[in-house]
C-alpha cells in the first residue's frame, strides 16, 4: 500500500511537471501571440494615421482645385461679359461712325449749298454791295447778308420800303431753295435815343430793332413762303455795333439788319466708354 501511494504520488508529480511544462509553453506562445497582436495593432494604427493624413491631403487638394475651378469659371464669365460689352461698344462705334460719315456728307452738301447761295446773292445784290449798302460774309459754315437800314426802312420806321421789298423778295427766293437751313434776322440801331414823338410806339432802340427784324421775318413768311418754324428775329438795340457812334457815317453803319443763314445739323451723341 505504501508503495502504491509512492507510485501514485510519483505519477501525480510527473503529471504536474508535464502540465507545468505544457502551461509554460502555452503561456509563452500566448505571450508571443499577444506581442505579435500588439505589434500588428500598432502597425495598423500607423497605417490608419497615414491613410487619414493622405485622405486629408486629398481633401485639401480637392478644395484647392474647387477654388481654382470657381475662380476660373468667374474669370470665364467676366471675359464673356467683357466680350459682349466690347461687341456692343464696337457696334455702337460703327453706328456712330456711319452717323458721322453721313453727317460729314450732309455738311459738305450744305457748305456747297451755302457757297452756291453766296455766289447767287453776290450776283443779285451786286449794285447794293457796290454802293456799300449791303455786305455778304461767309464764316464758320454760316452765311450772313447785312443791309444798311436805309435800304429797307425809312428813318425811324419799321415798314419796309418799296425798294426794300424788291430786294427782300429776291433774297427770300434764294433762301427758299436752301434745304436744312435756319434763318436768323437781327436788327441793330445806333445809340441815338428814340425821338419823343415816336416813343409811344418804340420807347427804346430795343423795340425799334426788334420790330425791324420781325418785319423782315414776316415778309419772308408771307411773300416768299419760308417756314416760320425755321426763322427767328432778334433785336440787339445798339449793343452790337460794327463802328463807333461818334459820327453820322459811323452811326449809319450801325443801323443795319443782318440775315444769317445757319445750316441745321443733326447732333451725334457719344456714349461714355
Amino acid at each position: 500500500m505504501k508503495n502504491f501511494t509512492i507510485i501514485l504520488l510519483s505519477v501525480l508529480f510527473i503529471v504536474a511537471v508535464v502540465l507545468g511544462i505544457i502551461f509554460y509553453r502555452q503561456n509563452n506562445i500566448n505571450t508571443q501571440k499577444l506581442a505579435d497582436a500588439k505589434e500588428n495593432f500598432h502597425g495598423i494604427k500607423q497605417s490608419e494615421q497615414g491613410l487619414k493624413a493622405l485622405l486629408q491631403q486629398k481633401d485639401d487638394s480637392i478644395d484647392k482645385l474647387q477654388n481654382q475651378l470657381e475662380i476660373s469659371q468667374a474669370q470665364i464669365l467676366s471675359l464673356e461679359n467683357q466680350t459682349k460689352q466690347q461687341k456692343s461698344d464696337l457696334l455702337s462705334l460703327k453706328i456712330q461712325f456711319e452717323d458721322i460719315r453721313e453727317e460729314k456728307g450732309n455738311v459738305e452738301i450744305k457748305v456747297e449749298e451755302l457757297q452756291s447761295t453766296y455766289n447767287t446773292l453776290m450776283n443779285k445784290l451786286h449794285e447794293n454791295i457796290k454802293n456799300q449798302e449791303a455786305v455778304i460774309m461767309e464764316f464758320e459754315k454760316k452765311l450772313s447778308v447785312t443791309f444798311l437800314d436805309r435800304v429797307l426802312f425809312g428813318l425811324g420806321k419799321t415798314s419796309i420800303t418799296s425798294e426794300g421789298k424788291i430786294i427782300l423778295k429776291s433774297v427770300g427766293d434764294i433762301l427758299k431753295n436752301i434745304d436744312n437751313r435756319k434763318i436768323r434776322v437781327i436788327g441793330h440801331t445806333d445809340n441815338i435815343l428814340i425821338a419823343s414823338e415816336h416813343q409811344y410806339k418804340f420807347p427804346t432802340n430795343w423795340e425799334l430793332s426788334s420790330a425791324r427784324a420781325a418785319a423782315v421775318v414776316r415778309f419772308f413768311q408771307n411773300e416768299n413762303g419760308l417756314d416760320p418754324e425755321k426763322m427767328e428775329c432778334v433785336g440787339r438795340s445798339y449793343y452790337q455795333p460794327v463802328a463807333s457812334n461818334k459820327t453820322d457815317v459811323e452811326r449809319a453803319k450801325n443801323r443795319r439788319v443782318e440775315i444769317i443763314i445757319v445750316p441745321i445739323t443733326k447732333k451725334v451723341s457719344f456714349k461714355n466708354q
